[in-house]
């Protein structure tokens, strides 16, 4: 019959052995859910193309499995103590093995250098694991990235030519007569620089909101009024307004459009005429062109609507 000794000797390493491995498997899965993950939300149904793009890659995961590959490799009494007892060996046997570990008797020398051993070579095979592991993560969370959508880069930059148009055209109206000169620019101006990009880019480029100024042109369709709604759930769970986009692919009679849309976060020049107060001159010239006008009494931060693109594809 085996020495007792000999059996905590052979239990432990054992333990160690199979913990090594499991490291090894649930290192692996950690590291490589979060780029499942990743393909899951950018590549599987329902995706979102506007919101595409960058590396989400799971440091924790990176961390934990560093933190236990110490835990693994180190190689003291105490260690082995522990892992003698988490085989289920009583107290009193682990701590005559843990005595016999730090005497200086060849035979327990032996058994001691025997751990050691066995550690070593678990590093020499767990080490080189975990760096192709680490390797393999990185590669995968590249392959399952799904390439940039162009339409959605396009339309950005469209939104973005449309906006810098029109704050520049707002301020020079207003440094050149007031307040009440944005409404005209608003009036006329935004529509025209709508126009021109939309001839210029072969996209339909306009602006709408849930609360209308002129209903006759802004008007949102059931799709964009449904995604102006999502955009107030985003802004109330804590999303930034200034990088609120959505697009979405959409067939209306056996025909494909690409749809985006991009929220407009209320700024300092719009609450000149859409603010909570404006001045008597703005309230009386709204009144006089707009006379069922609901775009006001925003806040700055509020989306005060949005640019919505669209194409045949």
């Amino acid at each position: 019959m085996e020495a007792p000794s000999n059996q905590v000797t052979t239990i432990v390493e054992a333990i160690h052995r199979r913990f090594a491995w499991a490291i090894v498997g649930s290192y692996a899965v950690a590291a490589l859910l979060p780029g499942l993950g990743v393909w899951i939300r950018n590549a599987g149904p329902g995706a979102n193309p506007a919101q595409q793009g960058g590396i989400h890659f799971s440091l924790p995961a990176l961390m934990l499995g560093t933190l236990l590959l110490g835990r693994v490799l180190r190689e003291d009494a105490i260690g082995s103590y522990h892992w003698c007892l988490a085989s289920g060996l009583k107290a009193s046997t682990c701590s005559r093995a843990r005595g016999r570990d730090r005497s200086s008797t060849s035979r327990n020398a032996g058994s001691r250098n025997q751990l050691k051993g066995d550690r070593r070579a678990v590093t020499k095979h767990l080490i080189p694991a975990l760096t192709a592991l680490s390797a393999l993560t990185l590669a995968a969370a590249f392959a399952t990235q799904p390439p940039a959508d162009p339409n959605a880069a396009e339309a950005k930059r469209i939104v973005n030519e449309f906006a810098a148009r029109l704050q520049g055209e707002l301020q020079k109206a207003i440094t050149a007569g007031g307040p009440v000169n944005a409404i005209a620019v608003c009036r006329h101006k935004a529509p025209g620089i709508a126009s021109d990009l939309s001839e210029k880019t072969g996209w339909d480029v306009g602006r709408t909101s849930l609360k209308l100024r002129n209903p006759k042109l802004d008007a949102p369709d059931a799709w964009e009024e449904e995604v102006l709604r999502k955009f107030e759930a985003r802004k109330t769970a804590g999303e930034n307004v200034q990088d609120m986009a959505y697009a979405e692919i959409v067939t209306t009679d056996g025909k494909k459009r690409y749809r985006f849309m991009k929220a407009i976060p209320t700024g300092p020049l719009c609450l000149t005429c859409h603010g909570t107060s404006v001045t008597p001159e703005v309230a009386s010239a709204l009144h006089n062109l707009y006379p069922n006008d609901r775009a006001t009494g925003y806040k700055l931060g509020d989306i005060r609507g949005a640019f919505t693109l669209s194409k045949p594809i």
